[in-house]
């Protein structure tokens, strides 16, 4: 996953309260469900993110992803 699809994730959950509710829930299925396609690892990573809110999110996706870079 690229990082302009992360950002469109992302800005996707700031607009949109369902979206952001279901990606604070469950985020694998909610980034499947608006056709972002995620590699195993991809969803192993965002699988493990557990936050109470976007900007919590947001901070867990900068840490999972960086360590790969």
């Amino acid at each position: 996953m690229s990082w302009k699809t992360i950002n469109t994730i992302l800005a996707l959950a700031a607009v949109d309260e369902t979206f952001c509710h279901e990606l604070l829930k469950n985020p694998v299925v909610a980034i499947q469900m608006r056709q972002f396609s995620l590699s195993s690892e991809e969803q192993m990573k965002i699988s493990r993110i557990r936050a109470s809110d976007l900007s919590e999110f947001s901070k867990m996706v900068l840490i999972l992803f960086r360590q790969n870079e």
